[in-house]
Parts: C-alpha cells; sequence; structure tokens
C-alpha cells in the first residue's frame, strides 16, 4: 500500500520499499522489540532517585549531560539485560525471517535450524549444534555485562524519601513527540488498521473498496472454526498460568543472585539465563524426546514446561533490574528495627520490585500468547495455541479470516493487559 502511494505520489517506475530484505527484517524486528525494552527499562526509571541527577544540573550541566552522564549509566543493568534480550531474540528470530525473507534466498540461524528439524529424517544433530553455538553467543553477552558492571554500585533506592520529578524537556518535547508518534504509527496504527481493512474485506485485491466490507469473517472465527476458538481459551489458560509460575520463579532467583553471598550466584545468573540462547525449535525436539513416554505427552502440560523453562528469564532480568536499584540498607534497617526476614520481604523489598514484577509478568504474557516456534512443534490436537490456529488459517482460510483471527488476538492482548494493569494498580505502565 504505501510503494503504490509513493509510486503513484512521486510518479516512480520502481517500488521504493523493499521489505522482502535484510533491511526489511530489521526494521520489522526492531518494532517489534522495542515494547519488551522498554517493559525491562520502566521499572528502574520509574523508582529512580534524583538526587545525583540534580547535584549534576546543579554543578551546570544540561538535561541532556545529565541524562547521558548519570541517569542511563544508573539504568544501565536494565538497559544492558534488554539489549541482550532483544540481541538473542534477533538471532533466533524465524517467524519475520520466514516470512520476509527465507522465500528469496536470506537464510539465518533459525532458518538453518528450522530446515535441519523440518526435514526428513530430521537433523537433530545440526540443529544441536546450532543451538550450542547460540548458547555460545549468549554466554559471552552475559560475561562482558557482568565484567562491566561488577565494579559499579547502582542502587539509587534508599532510606531517604523522595519523589521522581517531570523532566521539563523544553524545545526537546517536540522531539520526543514525533519519535512517539513515528513509532506508533509504523509499529500499531498502521499494521492494525490494514489487517482491520482486510478482515471487513470480501476479497482482498490492494486496494480499500468500502462496497467490499463485510464481516462474515469474524462470524467464521467463532462460529465456523472450532480450531480458532479452541486456539483462543488454550493460549489464554496457558499464558496466564505460565507467566505467573515463571515470575515468581524469576524472582526467587533474581533475590537469589543479588541479595545472597552465595559462591555459586555467579554460576546461577549464567546457567539461568542459557535457556533464553537455546532455540525454541531446538528446545521442542529436546523436549519431545525426553518426554514423548509420559503422560504430559499431547497435553497442555507439556507446552507448559516448556514455555516456562524458555522464557522465565525475561522475568528474571526484568526483576534483576529493579533490584540492583535497591539499596540493601533499606533491608538492613528492617532487620535491626526487628523485622523478620518475611516482614522485611512483604514490607519493604516487595512493594519497590512490583513495578518490575508487573512489567516482567505482562512481557511474559505477551510472549506466550504469540508464541510459534514451540508451539508448532509440541502442539498436538486439541492442545492448539493462537499461533497454531493462525498457521492453520494462513494455509487453509482466506486471508481475510487470517486478518479477523488476528485481529481478535490483538484485541485479546490488549484486553488482558488494560485489565491486569487496572487490577495491580500498576500508574507506571501504560498501554
Amino acid at each position: 500500500m504505501l510503494n503504490s502511494f509513493l509510486m503513484g505520489t512521486l510518479g516512480l517506475e520502481r517500488a521504493p520499499l523493499n521489505i522482502y530484505s535484510i533491511p526489511g527484517i530489521i526494521w520489522v524486528s526492531a518494532l517489534f522489540h522495542a515494547p519488551f525494552v522498554y517493559l525491562f527499562c520502566i521499572g528502574p526509571f520509574r523508582q529512580m532517585d534524583p538526587a545525583l541527577e540534580e547535584a549534576d544540573r546543579v554543578s551546570g550541566s544540561s538535561w541532556i549531560m545529565t541524562t547521558l552522564r548519570i541517569t542511563l549509566l544508573l539504568a544501565s543493568p536494565a538497559i544492558l539485560s534488554a539489549l541482550i534480550l532483544a540481541f538473542v531474540l534477533g538471532i533466533e528470530d524465524l517467524g519475520s525471517v520466514m516470512v520476509l525473507g527465507y522465500p528469496y534466498g536470506i537464510q539465518t540461524i533459525s532458518t538453518l535450524i528450522f530446515e535441519g528439524v523440518d526435514q526428513y529424517p530430521p537433523n537433530h544433530n545440526l540443529g544441536a549444534a546450532l543451538g550450542i553455538l547460540l548458547m555460545l553467543i549468549t554466554g559471552f553477552c552475559i560475561v562482558i555485562q557482568r565484567r562491566i558492571m561488577a565494579s559499579r554500585s547502582f542502587a539509587t533506592v534508599t532510606g531517604r524519601g523522595y519523589r521522581p520529578p517531570r523532566v521539563n524537556l523544553g524545545w526537546g518535547r517536540y522531539i520526543a513527540l514525533g519519535i512517539n508518534l513515528i513509532y506508533l504509527t509504523l509499529a500499531v496504527f498502521l499494521p492494525i488498521a490494514t489487517l482491520l481493512i482486510v478482515s471487513l474485506s470480501k476479497a482482498w485485491l490492494g486496494t480499500i473498496d468500502l462496497g467490499q466490507l463485510t464481516t462474515k469473517y469474524y462470524t467464521y472465527i467463532f462460529t465456523t472454526s472450532p480450531l480458532a476458538v479452541r486456539g483462543i481459551r488454550n493460549s489464554f489458560i496457558l499464558a496466564t498460568s505460565a507467566a505467573t509460575l515463571a515470575i515468581v520463579i524469576a524472582t526467587v532467583i533474581a533475590y537469589a543472585i543479588h541479595r545472597t553471598r552465595s559462591r555459586m550466584r555467579g554460576w546461577l545468573d549464567f546457567i539461568t539465563t542459557l535457556p533464553i540462547a537455546v532455540s525454541g525449535l531446538v528446545m521442542s525436539v529436546g523436549l519431545l524426546v525426553a518426554l514423548i513416554r509420559t503422560p504430559v505427552y499431547s497435553t497442555l502440560w507439556i507446552l507448559l514446561i516448556a514455555y516456562v523453562i524458555r522464557f522465565f528469564t525475561y522475568g528474571q532480568r526484568s526483576i534483576s533490574g529493579v533490584i540492583l536499584s535497591l539499596s540493601v540498607d533499606l533491608e538492613e534497617s528492617s532487620r535491626v528495627s526487628g523485622g523478620g526476614w518475611l516482614t522485611t520481604m512483604r514490607r519493604i523489598l516487595l512493594p519497590l520490585v512490583w513495578p518490575g514484577f508487573v512489567g516482567g509478568w505482562l512481557l511474559l504474557f505477551i510472549t506466550y500468547m504469540r508464541e510459534v516456534s514451540m508451539s508448532l512443534l509440541l502442539s498436538r490436537g486439541g492442545t492448539e495455541t493462537l499461533s497454531v490456529a493462525l498457521y492453520g488459517l494462513m494455509i487453509y482460510s482466506p486471508v481475510g479470516a487470517m486478518a479477523a483471527f488476528t485481529m481478535v488476538q490483538v484485541a485479546l492482548l490488549f484486553g488482558a493487559a488494560f485489565i491486569f494493569l487496572r487490577l495491580t494498580g500498576s500508574e507506571g505502565i501504560r498501554i
């Protein structure tokens, strides 16, 4: 649609935009991964004590220099964790590459793994070898991150009361507004509007025809396609259960790493991050072989196990960024005042890590609702998820039905996230 508009407006003979290319894949991945970075960083930024920023401003620095030298450095644990996450997600991204690059000869590690597992007989050795390569790359990133942060303290939340101020950006507010509007247009409004138009068109021919509007595809989704209804129900159950279980495990592990004196905490941090480096395809094959003779095979339980193992590190990194911003003085003061460990956790630590907890849960919930690779390999009849149902609609149904089902998925994600944030009263995270 954009190419047609630009060619007609500017009189161009060739389409100026080529989404079926490496720059196109990078563009789509960047738009998709930006919310993950936001959810990782919102907690530390929201809780940051402004004393150091105010001291730098009083010393004569501009708000730009204060942001670069103070704010971003204090939030660097969360930023580096988000960077590692985005980097690994980009390496193992299968959906974008399969749609935009693979048909045109663009290969990545994820497509090589898919080829090895999808062929007959499956080449599990190739998938395992490439999975080890991803683990080594991620392990190297973690080592670099730990070396950068090892000699510094990032605690800004202490026992002194404060209220984070609003920053007057001056003329910079127009730049910030423009960047936000451009991102929202390209990542949210434009694709969702296009999907809505396609879902309401009897036959999509690339142009908007008001005379072709219909709601038959939405009727088809809810009345004629049992696969679609089953996928919605299963995904909601799995996403809610797996996100809750994973964020609880992530909180315990993050506390053990950053608040205990165990000599194994460095190795614990390293080991618990490795699952994120293993491709979902490779992990699915491993779980399939390991659990094929157990009662959980062909049930939602095997998907729940795979989801939690594969993605709980997302929640751990979100919680870790918040814990690193909290001074241990707060917990020690509670202990000195007679508070036990449980009292300190309930009255001091948990309220302070709540923004990271909420952000991590929401991040995991969204991830589970749209997970593709593991769901395709582990789902069987009756355990299909949203992604599996969408894949079936792409193959066997008109494009309008696929677009309608995608709109239902978008509505579910927005609705669930809005209700969750309203119930938790998390004012620092906005939809």
